[in-house]
């Protein structure tokens, strides 16, 4: 009994057709995946550069704080010294601003009475592309002579 077809005219339009199907396939994959990185890719770097602007803010808040001659007078019954009136621009892109609270001062071993700790707390906000945000809370402290 014969049971094999002969008339195999056509079966390689066929077998091409399903590979060309097949690597279509895998090709809107690639391409898939590649967009969705370059989305990732995007948001990390927005992400960073928010960072990075909340620092500056945090960086220019120190150094308000270094060139003070004297502890800064209050603004408000909050305790704070410094509130920003808006955001400092770093490029068109992305800014930063900082608020700065007084929290406390002590003496400082080794010193005499007169000097003391004045202790910060800064709150620094960077924003950056699609409403990218970071903030960052810092810590610091100046020495200062009382009544000077």
């Amino acid at each position: 009994m014969k049971a094999a077809i002969t008339n195999n005219k056509g079966s390689a339009l066929v077998v091409s057709l399903l590979m060309i199907t097949g690597l279509a396939v895998i090709a809107g994959i690639i391409v898939v995946i590649a967009a969705t990185e370059k989305q990732s890719t995007f948001n990390e770097n927005a992400h960073a550069r928010a960072f990075y602007s909340a620092d500056a803010g945090g960086e220019a808040a120190i150094n308000w704080i270094r060139i003070q001659n004297s502890p800064p007078g209050f603004v408000d019954a909050s305790n704070n010294v410094y509130i920003a009136g808006g955001y400092q621009y770093l490029t068109s892109d992305h800014k930063y601003k900082f608020d700065i609270q007084f929290t406390g001062k002590r003496l400082r071993p080794g010193w005499s009475h007169e000097y003391k700790d004045f202790d910060y707390t800064i709150d620094a906000d960077g924003e950056s592309v699609q409403e990218s945000r970071s903030a960052l809370e810092i810590r610091s402290t100046r020495l200062f002579k009382e009544g000077y």
